[in-house]
């Protein structure tokens, strides 16, 4: 019978790519707010819609990216 092997404990990049992946996701609700806000004061713009479009794909991205990287975003 084998013997079950339970979860792993967490290493140093798990911690690092948690780290990433939070800061990461925190950028992109700032991003999400600042852009809702400028839509209201300033109305539609080329220049905002597109760098606004570009800045949360980045930050989606980047915070996504980080997390598939740690053993947390794994299902056992």
């Amino acid at each position: 019978m084998a013997e079950e092997v339970g979860p792993s404990q967490p290493t140093g990049r798990d911690y690092g790519c948690g780290l990433v992946a939070v800061l990461a996701a925190v950028m992109l609700t700032g991003s999400a707010v600042g852009t809702i806000v400028a839509l209201y004061s300033d109305g539609l713009s080329f220049s905002l819609i597109f760098g606004a479009t570009f800045s949360l794909l980045f930050w989606y991205w980047i915070a996504m990216g980080a997390w598939r990287r740690t053993s947390w975003s794994s299902r056992p």
